[in-house]
């Protein structure tokens, strides 16, 4: 209190050894007229009355009156500032550690900050500021994927999606991103903060799942297709040697079902074929219809006795652009 401060020694509010340094500048100054303290502001440490340390900033001036010297003292507590530059820092080390790539931008979309795991990913370093993150974009993402995003987080809404990306050296990775607003004290948008986990490795593992439950389909139609191609090659064995033997006249005919045959079995490991192998799409326009109709034979080898299919198909023909492909091993 007031009444207990008045008529102390200042020293009191000193820990030690600051206690110490602080008698010993008064001392020099007095004596010698050194000037070490006045005149400046510091950091020192301070002590309250229950004995508990704290920080302040300490400014010290003089005035003299003859031989009588009068120190004026002004204190700043800095205890909040530091309890926030503490968490500041902590916020830091997270966010610089974090195995999340990390992207803050301007309303703009003008880069800011990227923390330590972006540069280790994309191998961009401090060039990246001030760029956009269009730098990234490989051009296999559909543009209407960053017209949905920018229109999300524009209007204040969270956008959560998954991009494929193209690092410094050209390498295409995919992360799975978290792009949210970041509002300042009058509620309004001042920056945008991107999360972004690589999940390349985890689209690798997907793939190849694919491509097993591919090959174990591939493998439960394989006892349905060779019932299938054993006779397709009964029908173009039998009337070849029909022919050789000239049993029957008409050759023609023969010849028209041994080759519709053949057709059908080109048809058949192709399309095996093209069910098992890794492709680059084509796109294209298909008759689900008629692709349905083309597949259902195969359908129905793919499933036990007991699995009866029914296929209703639209009166209207109805078309879509995709890979015909794909589209199959996708129905298959």
């Amino acid at each position: 209190t007031t009444k207990e401060a008045l008529g102390s020694n200042v020293s009191m509010l000193m820990p030690s050894p600051d206690r110490e340094k602080h008698d010993g500048y008064i001392e020099r100054f007095i004596n010698m007229g050194e000037k070490q303290i006045i005149g400046t502001r510091r950091r020192v440490q301070a002590r309250h009355k229950d004995g508990h340390i704290f920080p302040i900033y300490l400014s010290v001036s003089q005035a003299h009156h003859g031989r009588h010297y009068t120190f004026t003292g002004i204190i700043h507590d800095l205890t909040e500032e530091e309890a926030r530059e503490t968490q500041l820092r902590h916020l830091w080390y997270v966010v610089e550690q974090s195995p999340i790539l990390i992207v803050i931008t301007d309303t703009g979309g003008n880069i800011e900050y990227v923390n330590t795991r972006f540069k280790q990913l994309t191998g961009y370093q401090e060039e990246v500021l001030g760029k956009n993150p269009r730098i990234l974009k490989s051009n296999n993402t559909p543009d209407v994927i960053y017209r949905e995003l920018w229109d999300s987080i524009s209007s204040g809404h969270i956008w959560r999606g998954i991009l494929q990306n193209r690092k410094k050296n050209d390498e295409l990775f995919w992360v799975s991103t978290t792009i949210c607003p970041v509002n300042n004290q009058d509620g309004e948008i001042d920056h945008y903060i991107a999360l972004s986990e690589d999940i390349t490795h985890l689209r690798e593992k997907e793939d190849m799942l694919t491509h097993a439950m591919k090959l174990e389909a591939v493998g439960r139609m394989t006892n349905g297709i060779a019932h299938d191609f054993r006779n397709l090659l009964t029908v173009i064995l039998g009337n070849l040697q029909l022919l050789r033997e000239g049993i029957i006249q008409k050759d023609s005919e023969l010849i028209d079902d041994a080759l519709s045959a053949a057709h059908d079995g080109s048809v058949l490991i192709k399309r095996l074929l093209a069910f098992s192998r890794r492709k680059e799409q084509i796109i294209q326009a298909i008759d689900v219809n008629l692709s349905l109709q083309d597949l259902l034979r195969l359908l129905q080898r793919m499933v036990n006795d007991n699995v009866h299919i029914s296929l209703v198909l639209t009166e209207a023909h109805t078309y879509v652009k995709a890979d015909p492909n794909r589209l199959e091993s996708a129905i298959l």
